[in-house]
């Protein structure tokens, strides 16, 4: 496959680049900004080395680019594919966005970050100068909508707390707000209501916003949402029915 140089007058089509932007992602599982090899420690004892390439070198390879930045390992660069449910994201996202644009308008505050995003999204071509702006977009997206259902949902919430510290708590149902990658550990933070209270835990398992069921759960401390002050309760050891 020829690839060719990206250069400051490379455009491609908005609504492509968005939805490789979510195809990367999935491909990645996480928005990676640099092109990452580690050597493995396998279970003969020996060391093997494995690249993670960042989410903007997929998108590149797929559009037939490659940048001075990713060049090094360009051969080995994997081929994503477009599906449905990137679509989908895609779509989500600038509806998500271009309504946040009209909130900032009809405020008296600015918020130079989603207006530059709602102007980039309403271009029918994106410079591929400014790719990594756009190769994050997934992930702000699924941080800022979180953000925004739990906003939403505290309005109604009983300020209290669930439990004593340290006490187990048994069959409880509870409905999801938020699921997001944890900036500082290999988990997802997860943010939830049980009796309209707020709770929160870190899991290594996959879950999705909305009903579920607690079998089990420790309460590890009562605090605060750390954005929106709310009453939180901090668990661990949360064992939910699949």
């Amino acid at each position: 496959m020829n690839l060719r140089l990206v250069t400051n007058d490379s455009k491609e089509c908005s609504e492509t680049v968005l939805e490789l932007a979510c195809a990367a992602q999935r491909f990645n599982g996480d928005y990676i900004k640099t092109t990452q090899t580690n050597d493995i420690l396998q279970p003969n004892g020996q060391y093997e080395s494995n690249t993670v390439f960042a989410n903007a070198a997929l998108i590149l390879k797929y559009l037939g680019y490659y940048s001075r930045y990713h060049n090094l390992c360009i051969d080995n660069i994997p081929q994503i594919s477009i599906e449905p449910v990137d679509v989908e994201l895609a779509s989500d996202i600038k509806k998500f966005y271009k309504y946040l644009a009209f909130e900032v308008m009809s405020s008296d505050s600015s918020n130079g970050f989603k207006t530059k995003i709602n102007e980039f999204l309403l271009l029918d071509y994106i410079p591929l100068s400014q790719l990594g702006f756009i190769a994050c977009l997934p992930q702000v997206y699924n941080r800022e909508s979180a953000e925004k259902q739990i906003k939403k949902s505290i309005k109604t919430l009983d300020e209290e707390y669930i439990g004593k510290i340290g006490e187990t708590i048994y069959n409880n149902n509870c409905n999801i707000l938020s699921v997001t990658k944890s900036k500082n550990f290999d988990a997802n933070n997860v943010n939830g209501i049980i009796n309209n209270k707020l709770v929160a835990w870190t899991t290594k398992h996959e879950l999705l916003p909305g009903p579920c069921f607690i079998l089990s759960a420790k309460i590890k401390a009562h605090n605060n949402h750390w954005k929106f002050g709310t009453k939180q309760t901090q668990m661990n050891y949360v064992i939910v029915k699949k």
